[in-house]
């Protein structure tokens, strides 16, 4: 009997897509069917080297053990290719004086360039910066350039996401039916300030606005006690709340496989999103690290899928 190339145990990738076995038969070649394709929730890519400072690659090749060269959207597309990743949502970056500025507008062309890949882009606005009142103005700019998500970095932008002078910002958010995400994991990228590293006031937050899509990145701030209790709680009171898996401490596929140990033990599969931080980390780590945890058939199309998909408003591309 020919052997299938499985991606886990009873899944299988080719061509960016979750297969699953339907029947066993061992005169005949194995049933496939074809189930759901694979999201990457949480992408960066920059059009030229300006978009990320000399500065802030230095830092990256310290802390990392892979380097992608300039993330374009076309190495994007490479590594997703070699990955088994079908679609991918990239995110914009307001925040020039840590090191990186990737525009709307760019994010827009992306995705129109490639639209059966990117399919989703997030605008991002430095709230603290340009004012409230001007990125709500720059929110909707981009939204009318077909962008549908908000990436925020209270780190970076130095705010509490609960301060009560941004609550006018998530509402216009909620009136686009949008998402929001939010960067809190410590980052040694410059003029960062660590007190905003909390989950706390993302969970007052979702308190205050329970209409508000809101997602915490990089599976919160430390995926180990006590801080991934702090988002298992927020996780499971809020309906509104959702994570991605994307570059965990440590950056390497121990600390991959530590945050989706997490996920598994605390039965988080329902509120998580497969997301890497490209270019942070190649989806081929995910992919292999996926197979050395033991999900479920319904976690792992969750995680891997349907979750970013109704999360994004992209229901559309369910099978």
């Amino acid at each position: 009997m020919e052997q299938v190339p499985t991606f886990f145990s009873y899944f299988g990738v080719k061509r960016g897509f979750f297969f699953k076995r339907e029947g066993k038969d061992e005169s005949k070649r194995e049933v496939l069917e074809m189930i759901q394709p694979i999201v990457d929730v949480h992408c960066h890519v920059v059009g030229n080297e300006k978009m990320m400072s000399q500065e802030l690659r230095a830092i990256f090749a310290k802390l990392l053990s892979w380097d992608c060269g300039t993330p374009t959207p076309e190495v994007l597309i490479e590594q997703m290719d070699k990955a088994g990743v079908q679609f991918a949502v990239l995110q914009a970056y307001d925040i020039k004086e840590a090191g990186m500025d990737i525009p709307n507008a760019f994010v827009a062309e992306t995705i129109k360039k490639y639209p059966d890949r990117f399919i989703c882009g997030y605008a991002s606005t430095d709230p603290i910066k340009r004012g409230v009142r001007n990125a709500i103005a720059m929110l909707q700019e981009a939204y009318e350039m077909g962008l549908r998500g908000l990436k925020l970095h209270p780190l970076a932008m130095q705010f509490s996401p609960n301060d009560k002078k941004l609550y006018p910002l998530y509402k216009k958010c909620i009136e686009y039916n949008i998402p929001v995400g939010f960067h809190i994991q410590p980052a040694p990228i410059p003029g960062v300030r660590l007190k905003f590293c909390n989950i706390v006031p993302i969970d007052e937050l979702a308190h205050d606005l329970p209409e508000l899509k809101i997602q915490i990145c990089h599976f919160g701030k430390y995926p180990m006690p006590p801080d991934v209790f702090d988002l298992m709680c927020c996780l499971m009171s809020k309906r509104n709340v959702f994570t991605d898996t994307s570059a965990p401490m440590p950056m390497t596929k121990e600390g991959i496989l530590n945050t989706l140990g997490w996920i598994k033990k605390l039965n988080l599969g329902d509120k998580s999103m497969f997301g890497t931080d490209f270019p942070i980390q190649p989806q081929s780590w995910w992919v292999e690290c996926m197979e050395k945890v033991d999900f479920t058939e319904g976690e792992k199309s969750k995680i891997m899928c349907s979750n970013a998909l109704k999360f994004i408003g992209r229901e559309d591309l369910l099978q």
